[in-house]
C-alpha cells in the first residue's frame, strides 16, 4: 500500500516536468528545435530527481519498517518503480492538459 502512495505521489510530481513548458516548447519547435532532442534534455535533467526520489523515500520509511531486504534491494525496486510511473505521467503530461492530467493520473495510478 505505500508504494501505491509513492507511485501516486511521483507520477503527480512528474507531470510538471512538460506541462509547465508546453507554450516554450511550441515557440521553440517552430523555430526549428529537434522535439526529440528538447524531450531528451528535459528527460535527462530529470533523471537526478527519479534516483532522489527513492532515497528520500527509503530513508523514511526503510527504517520504520522491519524489512527482510537490505536498502539497495529496497533502493532498486524504488528506482524501477519511480522511473516506470515517470514514463506514464510524461504521456499523460504531453497529451493533456494539467488538470486533467492529474485526474488521470489519480484514477490510473499503479494499483
Amino acid at each position: 500500500m505505500v508504494y501505491i502512495s509513492t507511485a501516486l505521489l511521483c507520477m503527480v510530481a512528474s507531470l510538471r516536468t512538460f506541462t509547465n513548458d508546453k507554450l516554450q516548447f511550441w515557440r521553440e519547435s517552430a523555430s526549428g528545435i529537434n522535439r526529440v532532442a528538447y524531450f531528451l534534455a528535459k528527460d535527462t535533467m530529470d533523471l537526478f530527481n527519479v534516483a532522489i526520489k527513492p532515497v528520500v523515500f527509503l530513508s523514511m520509511f526503510y527504517f520504520f519498517n522491519n524489512s527482510r531486504s537490505t536498502f539497495a534491494e529496497n533502493y532498486i525496486v524504488t528506482l524501477a518503480l519511480v522511473y516506470c510511473v515517470t514514463g506514464i505521467a510524461y504521456i499523460f503530461a504531453v497529451i493533456m492538459d494539467s488538470s486533467p492530467a492529474q485526474l488521470v493520473s489519480q484514477i490510473l495510478s499503479p494499483t
